[in-house]
């Protein structure tokens, strides 16, 4: 009876290699369509809209964080590497100023200029969005997007 339970046992673990393991590569894939749509995005993107975004997180990384939320300086300036090798790009194509479009950002937005793509905790921050961006929205409990005490306020990722 004991070496049917061992056999069980070990059968449970290997499923469970089996299922972390096509976790992992799953996770991989998925990585590289997001490099491969940021990618698309940029080329898509024209110089000005580039350098924009480019300036804007080296604002979003000198800004000070507010208290709590770890800001990811190094992920922030392997971005701004990957725009300066987009511009660099662009520049060396004869790109021009920016007529691949930015997506109509911009008609949406403040008039600040474009909104972030990313989940943002900058000072700041909610100058780009409305309400609705908020992961914390709900049209009838929480219409104004407005986080619980204490909690940072989030935005939701990837919203143009």
């Amino acid at each position: 009876v004991a070496v049917a339970v061992a056999d069980a046992a070990h059968a449970a673990h290997a499923m469970d290699k089996f299922r972390k393991d096509a976790r992992k590569r799953e996770l991989k894939r998925n990585k590289e369509r997001r490099a491969e749509a940021r990618t698309a995005a940029a080329q898509a993107k024209g110089v000005d809209a580039l350098t924009a975004e480019r300036e804007r997180l080296a604002r979003v990384k000198d800004a000070p964080a507010p208290p709590g939320v770890r800001v990811r300086a190094d992920k922030i300036e392997e971005k701004i590497r990957f725009y300066d090798k987009q511009i660099e790009a662009k520049k060396a194509s004869g790109g021009g100023d920016g007529g691949g479009g930015g997506g109509g950002g911009a008609a949406r937005g403040a008039g600040v200029g474009t909104r972030p793509t990313s989940t943002a905790y900058a000072v700041g921050a909610e100058r780009f969005y409305k309400p609705e961006d908020s992961v914390y929205w709900h049209p009838t409990l929480n219409p104004s997007g407005k986080p619980p005490a204490g909690e940072p306020q989030k935005w939701k990722a990837g919203v143009e």
